[in-house]
């Protein structure tokens, strides 16, 4: 299976699974950290009213969302990368258009246009360099949230930042909700200021990771 096939099925099973309610979790909780099934990675638990965990994994990939009463929303997916297509993640070219494809083929139809044929990224950038490259967007999914509007009773658009790296042998995709029950915004209203605490946001939730 290569990586692109390997990917879509991930993603796949990883919306299946996010009506589930995680009933029970594949990984652990302990003394304030979610690890990871495949021991790949370790998360600081956020503080937040009705967080909750939803979890689910196999052999070579999974996904882990933390939501919580207010509509925000935090995701790790994760994937690992196949020995025979290591090579293309030590090249800045090969490596970008890696994290493209794992948004535009496989994120968005998949994940996102499942819930609303009319989702679009509306930010994109590439960040840092070599090891520390990074592929930062920001999607639109209209009526994608979590948080119903009480006026009308339709969900509210989810406008989300997404931070995809790889790290030692795994590709990742990080999830940060912009527009939740304290904090509504749209594609229309969102500003350069908002883009760029989301960016920090996804960054620090980067950085609060352990990698094994």
């Amino acid at each position: 299976m290569n990586t692109s096939h390997r990917i879509f099925v991930y993603l796949l099973l990883n919306l299946m699974v996010i009506s589930c309610a995680g009933i029970s979790i594949k990984g652990k909780v302990e003394d304030g950290h979610y690890y990871s099934p495949l021991n790949n990675f370790s998360v600081p638990l956020r503080k937040a009213m009705g967080l909750r965990i939803q979890d689910q994994n196999d052999a070579d990939g999974g996904r882990v969302s933390f939501p919580d009463d207010w509509g925000y929303l935090e995701a790790i997916t994760y994937v690992r990368i196949p020995a025979a297509d290591s090579a293309m993640f030590t090249a800045t070219e090969t490596r970008d258009q890696a994290y493209r494809t794992f948004i535009s083929e496989y994120a968005m139809p998949v994940l996102f246009r499942s819930v609303s044929n009319e989702a679009e990224i509306i930010h994109e950038e590439f960040l840092g360099e070599s090891s520390s490259r990074n592929y930062f967007a920001i999607v639109n999914i209209p009526n994608g949230s979590v948080t119903v509007d009480v006026k009308t009773n339709k969900r509210l658009d989810s406008v989300r930042g997404l931070l995809i790296f790889d790290k030692k042998g795994f590709i990742y995709m990080l999830e940060s909700e912009m527009s939740y029950a304290v904090n509504p915004i749209t594609a229309a209203s969102n500003t350069s200021k908002q883009i760029g605490r989301t960016l920090t946001t996804l960054q620090n939730l980067k950085d609060s990771m352990i990698f094994k």
